[in-house]
């Protein structure tokens, strides 16, 4: 159950959908702490391209909020969900998708161990990072899912490949290069920063790019994405 931290259309009757015009680039924080979310979501607003707005428990349930405010991204505590436990968290993330469709979840946790991880890998969470992470990595967290990407806490690297388990490389039929495109295109980056990053040019990492969905047999960014996740390609 969530309450708006900004508006009080619930409690004057009004209607919600009205209360706010959904921007491409909303940001919706849930928390049990006023005072964190108005904190983190003035400071998440500070310079960021996206409009980052703060929620609290009360008497609006998620699915109204995300159906009704329809955001592009939903940080949420998993461990409100109950327990690290698959069948809890992907009903939840299920049922969000089901009236959001396009809607992707940043985990914002204090567990950061293999538990957390493997459910929220298992429900599809498009990241997660840790409380006590500094604000410029949630800001990094949050860009990468707005650009397709997905992110995970540092914390979280040394888990990964043990619990997806790599492939042993070129077993894919990738050459280094198209791996490193690819590993790049699963954290967010776009043509222009992965080419500065590797030192060759945007249409080359263009080129990379497309020779790598095919032999993968992918046709979109969002598949390229989850084929880098489930190999480990980014850690």
């Amino acid at each position: 159950m969530f309450e708006n931290l900004y508006s009080k259309s619930h409690a004057s009757g009004e209607n919600q959908e009205t209360a706010y015009v959904c921007g491409e680039k909303l940001v919706g924080l849930f928390d049990r702490s006023a005072a964190m979310c108005s904190a983190l979501a003035t400071q998440l607003n500070e310079e960021g391209d996206f409009d980052c707005r703060g929620f609290i428990l009360g008497n609006v349930d998620i699915l109204e909020m995300a159906l009704s405010y329809r955001p592009s991204v939903l940080i949420v505590d998993p461990l409100e969900f109950g327990s690290p436990d698959i069948s809890r968290w992907s009903s939840v993330v299920d049922q969000i998708r089901s009236v959001s469709p396009e809607t992707k979840l940043l985990g914002y946790t204090l567990r950061v161990d293999g538990d957390t991880l493997r459910v929220a890998i298992e429900a599809q969470l498009h990241g997660c990072v840790g409380r006590n992470a500094n604000l410029q990595q949630l800001k990094v967290a949050i860009a990468a899912i707005l650009s397709g990407g997905v992110y995970f806490d540092p914390g979280f690297v040394p888990l990964l490949s043990r619990i997806l388990g790599k492939r042993s490389a070129g077993a894919d039929g990738l050459s280094e290069r198209e791996r490193q495109v690819v590993a790049r295109v699963a954290k967010g980056q776009n043509a222009k920063e992965i080419g500065s990053a590797l030192s060759i040019s945007a249409k080359t990492v263009e080129t990379y790019k497309a020779r790598a969905q095919t032999k993968l047999g992918l046709r979109s960014r969002a598949e390229l994405v989850d084929y880098a996740l489930s190999q480990g390609l980014w850690t």
